[in-house]
Parts: structure tokens; sequence; C-alpha cells
């Protein structure tokens, strides 16, 4: 295994206008090239800018060699190592390319004059070595594109640099200069050179990197090794994330759905109104043990019900509504975690099986081998073992059984999420997993309803609370 170099940890950016970053942790180990991709506004500009200097980062750790590091400028980030290539490569015209190549090597111009031929020399070494067709008297405006973006990465590698940086590299040029140039940098990884290229382009993304991570909404929603990445999987993952709500459209809540006077016909809880906002939680304080099963049953057709249900303007009948846009609700009730896994599916089977149903009621045509690929990303990030995947349940221990639970939730889209007292007979690790699936669910868009008898949970999570008495 490679010494890892670089490793950014649960970076975070607060910027007034744009997207920023979100926890996002990314490692970059000694001779390796790292490719970084995603749509526009998806943070990957965000994330070379934290990376060079450009912006500092509101929280979050950046470590090089182990040692957690500071910078505020570009200057700075140089001094430790890291430095920014550009498509636009900054070649002076009037100079020649060896004068181009040591100009910022303890720069001055007497130093210039005087050391011309050793200059030339040198240069000649460095270019003759990583292949670059030109002279060093070459003027500098008879460079080609790839020859100044060569000469730039060699005279930052001759300032010392640790970690070069490269925007959009490649842009300009053609078929056979990409091809020299995914060369070059490949000649460079096995010198021992790390390399994190940044590009909208996913092949030439492809072409260049030993491993690939894609971003979507300030996170990197994906990350695997070249081997195991096909162009057509990153496009699917760019689809998707061109379908994701911005963070900015995001944190204004819309009303999802209006519930006037509801209630259960053979219960005796009093009818009660709420109002349920995308990406926040609504809760229903329920008094007495008659509360308990009554939100769940109300939402999983268990229970004949009472009251209007508003959404988008149209008014509907509670039932109705509910056979409507059955598809996206989950619910999860008092007994939920004791009989919601199948014992005669596998774990992965588990997991898709609310997601399957509705691509064939919808006539999708399903890519299993795209399907199988990012459920193992999925489980991997949610912390179940992919390994696990195609084991049966009954072989599993009652933490991942109650995994299962929660990944099939978090797999599939869901609308409205119903809890009726969800922390019921459920040890503390799995309440702190239900807690972030549910702040996941949040932050995509989702409305929950939350009922239970305990007021301190519905104020700790909770924007709204209605007594139902």
């Amino acid at each position: 295994m490679k010494q890892e170099i670089l490793y950014l940890e649960q970076i975070v950016t607060a910027q007034p206008s744009g997207q920023n970053l979100e926890y996002v942790s990314l490692s970059l180990r000694a001779g390796e090239i790292l490719g970084v991709t995603g749509i526009s506004e998806s943070g990957a500009s965000v994330l070379a800018d934290v990376l060079c200097g450009k912006l500092c980062p509101a929280s979050g750790t950046i470590y090089l060699d182990g040692v957690p590091v500071s910078y505020r400028s570009e200057n700075e980030a140089r001094k430790l190592g890291i430095y920014e290539i550009t498509h636009q490569a900054s070649v002076v015209n009037g100079m020649t390319a060896a004068e181009n190549l040591a100009v910022l090597r303890r720069f001055s111009w007497k130093n210039l004059l005087l050391r011309r031929k050793n200059i030339a020399e040198m240069s000649k070494q460095v270019f003759e070595h990583y292949g670059i067709g030109c002279e060093p008297h070459a003027c500098g405006s008879s460079l080609t594109n790839e020859q100044r973006l060569e000469i730039s990465i060699c005279r930052a590698l001759l300032c010392g640099a640790k970690v070069l940086v490269c925007r959009e590299a490649g842009e300009g040029l053609d078929r056979d200069e990409l091809i020299r140039f995914a060369a070059f940098l490949h000649q460079l990884r096995d010198e021992g050179v790390s390399v994190i290229v940044f590009n909208s382009s996913v092949f030439k993304v492809l072409q260049y990197a030993d491993r690939i991570a894609v971003m979507r909404s300030g996170m990197i929603c994906w990350e695997r090794l070249r081997k195991d990445m096909t162009a057509y999987g990153i496009h699917q993952r760019l689809r998707i994330s061109s379908m994701v709500v911005s963070p900015k459209e995001r944190a204004v809540p819309r009303l999802y759905l209006s519930l006037q006077e509801i209630s259960l016909i053979d219960n005796d809880i009093a009818p009660f109104s709420v109002d349920l906002y995308t990406g926040r939680a609504s809760g229903v304080l329920c008094c007495g043990l008659n509360g308990r099963g009554i939100i769940y049953r109300m939402f999983s057709g268990q229970g004949q019900t009472e009251g209007i249900a508003m959404q988008d303007g149209r008014m509907y009948h509670l039932a109705d509504w509910r056979q409507r846009h059955a598809g996206e609700i989950c619910c999860m009730g008092p007994r939920f975690w004791e009989k919601d896994v199948f014992e005669n599916l596998t774990a992965a089977e588990n997991i898709v099986f609310r997601s399957m149903n509705r691509f064939r009621e919808r006539g999708d045509v399903i890519n299993r081998r795209m399907l199988r690929l990012a459920l193992r990303d999925f489980a991997a990030e949610m912390g179940f073992d992919p390994e696990g995947l195609d084991v049966y349940p009954r072989h599993l221990s009652n933490r991942m059984r109650n995994q299962l639970v929660l990944l099939r939730v978090m797999f599939a889209p869901v609308g409205l999420l119903v809890l009726d007292y969800p922390f019921y007979t459920i040890d503390e690790q799995i309440k702190a997993e239900l807690l972030h699936c549910i702040a996941v669910l949040r932050a995509r868009g989702t409305a929950v309803l939350w009922s239970s008898n305990d007021r301190s949970v519905l104020q700790d999570n909770c924007e709204s609370v209605t007594v139902c008495e």
C-alpha cells in the first residue's frame, strides 16, 4: 500500500453564494493520479480552490504527509508543495523554453543572465527525460499548448511540488496531444509524483486517473478505482446528480402536505391538524398509551381514517391521498424492526425491494450491473459490510438486520417519512443510525411526520409540535 500524502477530513465551506462543500473527505497517495469530475455546481471547482489556497474552509482539516496544515493563500500552498496547474499554462512568450522552465527557481534576472548555459543544459535533460518535443532555446510564443502545459508541470516539480492540482488539464489539445499528455502524467505517477486532475470531461478523467471521485451537490457521491469504472456508470451518476435539488433551493422548505382534522374512526384520540414541509420534521405529541401506533395505522392503511389532505391546491380524503401516493410513503411503526425484513431474500434484495417494484410499475429498464455497483457503494457509505449483501438475514446479527431496514428506506426515494415511536425496542447504536438516516432524508427534501409521547424527543428533533389529546 502506497503512503498517503494528502488527506482532507470533513471539509466544509461557507461561501455566501454558490455551491459549498458539505463534509468532503478525500485522500491522495504518493504516486497516484486521482480524477475528480462533476457537472456544473457539483462543488469540484470549490474543492480545487480549497486545495490551492484560494478559498479557506469553514471547518475540517487538511493533512499533508500526516501532519495537519493550514494555509490561506496560493503562495502559502506552494510553500507546502501544493501547486496549481491550469489549462491556460503560464508561459512567458518573450522568454525561451529553458528560461520559462527555470524562471521561478530562486528567480532573479542577474542569476538568469549569469547561468544561461547551465539552465540550457538542465532544460535539455528535463525535456529529453519527459519527452517534451521542443528545444531549450525555442521561443515561448512558438510552443504548443501541450508543451506549455508540460513545461508548467516540470517547473512546479523543480520548485519542490509534492502535489499537483491540474484544473481542466487537456483543454484545447487534439487527440494525439491528449494521448501524449496522458503518457506524460503516467510517467510522473511512476516516478512517485501525486496528481489530482479536475475535469468535467468524463473521458479525459478516465484516460488520466487511477482512481476517480464523482461529485454532486458539494459532496463526493461515488469513488472507485479506474478499473472498476465505466464512462456509462459515471454518466449515470452525473445524470442523477443533475436531478438533485441544489442546497440553495433545499434551504427554502415548501408545503408538502396539509392535514386537516384527521383521526382514526376506532380510536378516541381527538382530531388534529398539522402541516408538513419538505426537509422539515413535524411532531405529534400523543398523550397516553392510546396514542401509540395511531399515525402508523393512518398512513400504512391499517385503519379507517377521517380527515382532509391538501396538496398542491388539491383536496383529497386522507385515505384517497394515501392510496394515490403509497409509493412515496415510508412508515416506521413501533414494531417496524421486528417484521420488516424478508427472510427469503438476500440482504441486497431486501435493500432494493421497494425500488425494484417502483421501477417495474413505471416500466423502467433495470440495468442490474449498474444497480449492483451502486448498491455496493451505497452499503459501504452507510457502514454496511458489502460482503454481507449476498447473505440471507437469518445469518446476520441483529444490528445488521436493523441496518437492512434503514438501508431500504434510504435507497428508495421517499416523499413522506412517518415515524411512530421509532425508538421503541432498539438500542442506542441503532437509534444513532436512525437519526443519521432521518437527517440524510431531510437533506434530500423528505417531509417527516414524527409521533411520540415523549415531548423532549419531539422538541429535539422537530421544528414544530402539535399536541394530540
